[in-house]
């Protein structure tokens, strides 16, 4: 499962990393890829449907999201990434909320969410937060809710699908998994797409 390592020293080192100007991640993409865009027109997700962005980081593609889909939501657990993506948002002059919030166990303002859009939190939890991320995350999105995983892959991760889908049971069902990569470039790392109907 995911490595055992408290929430309070994984925020601790990403407001750290945050924090410096010049920290821009090999994972992060200005744009969404293209077959996110071709995944979310094949869901027939209506244009207006309100999206929770979950772990966005300096906020680039939750402004991305508003932009393509509607009203949408990011929080990070990073007060230091919250800073840096509303101060982008203002400086872009887009129109979008942000909010430090712990995935796992806070409440988030807005609720209820028709979509949750997770490019790259889930990977990063400890073992014992898995379960309370799914319970957290099912209980802001609407009845009808989904969520939109897109998770890494290592070496060991034969069975990442099986164990994602087991550890999030309890408030979702798996609906479709597909493999991707990260960005579009065919040097972008591998995953795995996954697509979650909130259980009722």
């Amino acid at each position: 499962m995911w490595p055992r390592e408290t929430n309070e020293t994984k925020i601790s080192i990403w407001d750290r990393k945050w924090g410096c100007a010049d920290f821009d991640p090999h994972w992060r993409i200005e744009v969404l890829p293209d077959w996110f865009v071709q995944e979310v027109a094949r869901l027939q997700i209506p244009h207006g449907a309100r999206w929770l962005d979950v772990g966005c980081g300096d906020g680039v593609l939750t402004m991305d999201l508003a932009a393509r889909f509607g009203p949408c939501l990011g929080v990070d657990y990073s007060a230091a990434a919250v800073e840096k993506a509303r101060a982008r948002a203002v400086a872009s002059g887009h129109q979008v909320g942000f909010a430090c919030a712990d995935a796992t166990r806070d409440d988030i303002a807005g609720a209820p969410f028709n979509v949750a859009h997770d490019r790259g939190c889930l990977h990063g939890l400890g073992h014992d937060d898995a379960a309370l991320y799914a319970a957290n995350i099912a209980r802001h999105l609407a009845p009808d809710g989904m969520l939109l995983l897109s998770h890494r892959v290592d070496p060991q991760d034969a069975d990442l699908v099986d164990r994602t889908e087991s550890a999030l049971a309890d408030h979702f069902e798996l609906r479709s998994a597909n493999e991707m990569r990260f960005a579009d470039d065919e040097d972008a790392r591998q995953g795995w797409f996954m697509v979650f109907d909130r259980k009722v």
